[in-house]
This record gives C-alpha cells, sequence and structure tokens, in this order.
C-alpha cells in the first residue's frame, strides 16, 4: 500500500498511463484509466475491430466476437445482458469465468497480505471479525454477496452494536444489566418511540412491558395497584418472594 505521508503534491498532480507507461500530467486523462491519447486509440481500435467483423458476417444474429479472446463464437457462449444491443455479454462464458476467478484470487491475496484473514474460512471453517478481532464460526456473521467469501467482515454481535450505535446513540455492553429487573439475560437498548432517542439498557421482556403499556407510566402504576389489591385480598395465594423486597424496604425506614 502506498505510503501517502511520504507523497507530495507531484505525485498527486501526475498519474502513469498502463497503456504506454509514461507519467502524465492529470488534466491528460479523463475519466479513464488511460490517457486520452491511448484512451482514444483503444476506442479506434475497437471500432475498426467490430467493423470488420460486421463487414465478414454483417448483422448477425448467431455469432458473435468475444471482447477478451477475440474468437468468434455462437451467441449462446455469451451470458445475457439486456443493457447491451445485441443482448449478450461482452464477453464469452469461458473469459467470464476466468476473469471473475482472477479478481476473487487478487481480493484473497489483497486481505491475506494486510491480515485480515490468515486462512480461507471455508476450509479452516472459522474467520476473523474486523472490528473485535476474534475468530469466530462462519454462523457468527452476516451473508453478504458483495464479499469474495460471501461473509460479512464483522461478526453480528459488532454489526448489531454499530447499528444500535448509530441508530439510537447507545448500545449493549458486556457488563450491563435491565434496569428494571436487574437481569443480565436478553439485553437490548430501550429507545423513545416518539423521538427516538436512547432511554437505557433492558431485558426483552421488560421491554415488551413498556411497550404493551404504550409507554405510559399511568398505566404501570394501575397496574401495580392492581396487583397489591389482588395481594391484600388474596394473601393466601399470593406469593411471598413477590413482595419481599417490598417488606424490607417498610422494614428498613421504619
Amino acid at each position: 500500500m502506498a505510503d501517502y505521508s511520504k507523497m507530495t503534491t507531484d505525485d498527486f498532480d501526475t498519474k502513469r498511463c498502463p497503456q504506454c507507461g509514461q507519467t502524465k500530467p492529470r488534466t491528460e486523462f479523463s475519466h479513464q484509466t488511460y490517457c486520452r491519447i491511448c484512451d482514444k486509440a483503444y476506442k479506434h481500435g475497437l471500432i475498426q475491430r467490430y467493423a470488420d467483423f460486421r463487414a465478414r458476417h454483417g448483422q448477425s444474429k448467431t455469432i458473435k466476437q468475444c471482447g477478451a479472446c477475440l474468437q468468434e463464437k455462437p451467441l449462446t457462449e455469451f451470458h445475457k445482458n439486456p443493457h447491451i444491443q445485441d443482448g449478450r455479454h461482452t464477453y464469452c462464458k469461458v473469459c467470464h469465468a476466468t476473469m471473475s476467478e482472477k479478481r476473487v484470487e487478487k481480493y484473497r491475496q489483497y486481505w491475506e497480505e494486510h491480515d485480515a484473514y490468515t486462512d480461507t474460512p471455508h476450509i479452516t471453517g472459522v474467520k476473523r471479525c474486523g472490528k473485535c478481532k476474534q475468530r469466530l464460526n462462519l454462523n457468527a456473521f452476516c451473508y453478504d454477496s458483495r464479499r469474495w467469501d460471501g461473509l460479512g467482515t464483522r461478526c453480528r454481535a459488532c454489526t448489531r452494536e454499530d447499528n444500535q450505535q448509530s441508530r439510537y446513540g447507545g448500545c449493549v455492553k458486556a457488563d450491563d444489566s435491565c434496569a428494571i429487573c436487574g437481569t443480565l439475560n436478553d439485553l437490548c437498548v430501550d429507545h423513545d418511540h416518539k423521538t427516538g432517542a436512547f432511554r437505557g439498557i433492558l431485558c426483552k421482556s421488560c421491554n415488551w412491558m413498556l411497550g404493551y403499556a404504550q409507554d405510559k407510566p399511568t398505566i404501570l402504576h394501575k397496574g401495580a395497584d392492581y396487583l397489591d389489591q389482588w395481594a391484600s385480598e388474596n394473601p393466601e395465594l399470593a406469593y411471598p418472594e413477590d413482595y419481599a423486597d417490598e417488606e424490607e424496604d417498610d422494614t428498613t425506614e421504619a
């Protein structure tokens, strides 16, 4: 990887054309990789090549020339592409597969050199998370068709934490507990449904309880009063452990 700290302004003002191998000012380049002269020559050669092909075969609907191997093959040897005039891809199936394999191998070597992956995940069965740096099983990563191995770069836990942080401004940490019941299991982020602001960390049961109560304290207070009234009217049916904490608090205050 280039060391940008050692580069000067001249290095950013110039660019090397991979076709002619000359280093030229960036004004000599358009939005293409080649310089303007090489790009024009390349397009001219492409037009001339297609013109020669049409002169030999006319407007053939059964034969096409591959843009990579330059061989003339039937249209069935090309993948379908509705964005091209003849409805077929520019490269034949063999060249397309070869280019895809080279691209995947190039990305694999790049990530191995930069210590993102030290092993092939589908062979070893483990992969390193790009955030927490832990080696986890493949089922700990989400599916991502854009990656060369079909898996995301971060594990599910790190992805969920980032989503919670970016969406609500808070996330579940390892030492957190439910702010209502104090449990350590099934924790989630609680947020205000109107403003989306982060309120705290709750377990799923307490979070659902607030949701079913429509986030209204009056409903929750009425529910607590209802339970207290039923327990006072039916002391033989109430569970003593449910009111043990309240009795201890009353004794302490007395």
